[in-house]
């Protein structure tokens, strides 16, 4: 699996100048524990083929539980799919910062996207 990746590509610059240096290596620090966090719960379907990929909208309760996680856009294999769904819910909960502004920001709502070959934020 590849990437554990925040819809926030187009967002992120602007986050970084509103954000200090701190505040930016604890949002790559909880990304980093994330994306851990996945490689435990993650399991490969035989069925997967590199080129595939897997899109999650997940949300998060600020204690870093898992509320909901839906299929974003499909990789046309659901034994893929649903594994990357399993995965989110096997883990239930992840680490996230303690901080309510950078939790509403980076966490609260977030997309992940899976591939079959390693896992990346």
């Amino acid at each position: 699996m590849e990437a554990i990746k925040q819809d926030e590509a187009e967002a992120m610059p602007a986050a970084e100048s509103s954000e200090t240096a701190q505040q930016l290596d604890e949002i790559l620090q909880y990304k980093a524990i994330i994306q851990q966090t996945m490689k435990r719960y993650w399991a490969r379907p035989p069925s997967a083929r590199n080129g595939m990929v897997v899109t999650l909208s997940i949300s998060l309760l600020p204690g870093g539980e898992v509320k909901s996680v839906v299929i974003d856009r499909s990789s046309g294999n659901s034994a893929f799919d649903n594994a990357a769904v399993q995965a989110v819910q096997k883990a239930g909960r992840f680490s996230v910062p303690p901080d309510p502004q950078l939790f509403d920001r980076h966490f609260r709502n977030f997309k992940m996207r899976f591939k079959p070959d390693d896992l990346r934020y």
